[in-house]
């Protein structure tokens, strides 16, 4: 059975996200973390809303269930706050295992994410908007664009 997908165009992803800065403009972290690759974008826009320009990317791996850090934070984290960010959640399970792991390290961990599933909202400090199916983004977008004119 195909996937359905739900793709978005930019103007979509940046009304969104101003829904999600909203919610972020009065949290000040020490570090922006980025899960690469889908964190990035919005990382770069959040740094600008919030003007917080302190990142350290993360890269999370995913083999079954298990999640593990292939790319970590490689300096000391205890005491700072830090926002992990990424464009859309399906489970939360790679953002979880790395707040736990900076939080054993001394570190204040929040989550942000622009979409997300309802099963995520429970541990997600941060979101734009909860969604069944999650969309398509722009960066990532499988439609050829040439097609949609942009």
């Amino acid at each position: 059975m195909a996937q359905i997908t739900y793709p978005i165009t930019w103007n979509t992803f940046y009304d969104d996200m101003n829904l999600l800065t909203e919610k972020i403009v009065n949290y000040k972290p020490d570090l922006l973390v980025p899960v690469l690759d889908g964190g990035t974008v919005p990382a770069h826009y959040i740094a600008k809303a919030i003007k917080a320009y302190a990142i350290a990317s993360i890269g999370i791996e995913r083999i079954g269930d298990v999640r593990t850090l292939y790319k970590d934070i490689l300096f000391d984290i205890s005491g700072l706050d830090l926002l992990i960010i990424e464009d859309s959640l399906k489970t939360g399970l790679g953002p979880l295992m790395a707040k736990e792991k900076f939080e054993k390290r001394g570190a204040k961990v929040k989550i942000a994410s622009l979409y997300i599933t309802p099963d995520c909202a429970p541990f997600v400090d941060y979101y734009g908007k909860i969604m069944d199916v999650l969309p398509d983004l722009p960066w990532k977008n499988t439609v050829d664009r040439d097609k949609q004119g942009q």
